[in-house]
């Protein structure tokens, strides 16, 4: 018998049925994605939006917990403003010509 649950479907759009199996149209090109996704949808005993939702969710709050980029080099910030001021211009034209810039 022919079922749609046991389809492995990447790069189309699965086509809506009535046999519960497809809960949502997940147009996802990487296939390991796509599996994670569903993977953990079956783990959890939830639909592929809400696991798509819960992760992203979980990945922004954790994000969230993470200090700023600012707040994670102020050492090196007050350790490089403890340096008194040469004085001295940099030469603009030596840096260009390490990166071959030059004009």
């Amino acid at each position: 018998m022919f079922s749609l649950c046991s389809l492995n479907i990447y790069d189309i759009m699965p086509v809506l049925t009535t046999l519960g199996c497809v809960d949502v149209i997940l147009h996802v090109r990487d296939e390991k994605t796509d599996s994670l996704v569903r993977e953990l949808a079956r783990r959890r005993g939830i639909s592929i939006t809400d696991a798509i939702h819960e992760a992203v969710s979980e990945a922004l709050a954790s994000d969230d917990k993470q200090p700023s980029l600012w707040d994670r080099t102020e050492d090196l910030r007050l350790r490089m403003a403890a340096f008194p001021p040469s004085g001295k211009m940099a030469d603009k034209a030596f840096y260009d010509s390490l990166s071959g810039q030059e004009d």
